[in-house]
């Protein structure tokens, strides 16, 4: 509560600065591509009920950090953070031209200042539009959806993070959503959830590519 919603996309989670995990949303949509800035927001992660009944919560004491892309305004779907160095990145959502892979520069501290964001890569060029993604919880393993696809990048322990976005993908095919928007790995990493935009959406499960 407390902060607007311009519009909201995907969020992910990773290490808070002082210990713990914290969630992260990304105000990062901008279909017209006209935006000269996107708002990040990490706030601690909650209790979650374990009954499993859905449960209203209040998240307070938001962190806020306006960023800026280094080349021109770009729509975005999709947000991920580096488990290892709480570090988020985001991959833009390109209707021609390979999806680009823009970072913080550092873990995000708060100041009122604008951050320019750093481009680090960019994705196969099949991979365009890009609706959302998800990092495996050792950083090992990177989920990347769009409307017709699933895809699925592995890097080994001893290459840095940013290997994920050079690596040949693996395909796994998608269950039949009318606009597949959101992914994410499942406990354990042996599987992954998908989900449609829209109301009351069901939920889909689906085997790893390994």
């Amino acid at each position: 509560s407390g902060i607007d919603a311009r519009d909201w996309e995907d969020m992910g989670s990773g290490p808070c600065p002082d210990g713990g995990s914290c969630l992260f949303f990304g105000d990062i949509g901008d279909n017209g591509a006209s935006h000269e800035s996107i708002v990040l927001y990490r706030v601690p992660e909650p209790e979650v009920p374990e009954t499993g009944e859905a449960a209203d919560i209040d998240l307070t004491g938001f962190d806020a950090f306006e960023a800026r892309y280094p080349d021109r305004p770009h729509n975005a779907e999709a947000l991920i953070v580096d488990p290892a160095t709480g570090i988020p990145y985001i991959l833009t959502k390109e209707q021609e031209g390979a999806a680009q892979v823009f970072r913080f520069p550092e873990r995000p501290s708060p100041s009122p200042e604008s951050v320019m964001l750093l481009h680090v890569g960019e994705l196969p060029p099949e991979i365009r539009i890009v609706t959302g993604a998800d990092v495996s919880p050792d950083g090992l393993r990177l989920l990347v959806r769009t409307y017709v696809g699933i895809h699925e990048f592995t890097r080994t322990p001893s290459e840095p993070f940013e290997a994920l976005f050079s690596a040949s993908p693996c395909a796994i095919d998608p269950a039949a959503e009318p606009q597949g928007e959101a992914i994410s790995y499942a406990e354990g990493d042996e599987a992954i959830y998908t989900i449609s935009e829209g109301p009351f959406p069901p939920i889909h499960r689906a085997s790893c590519a390994r």
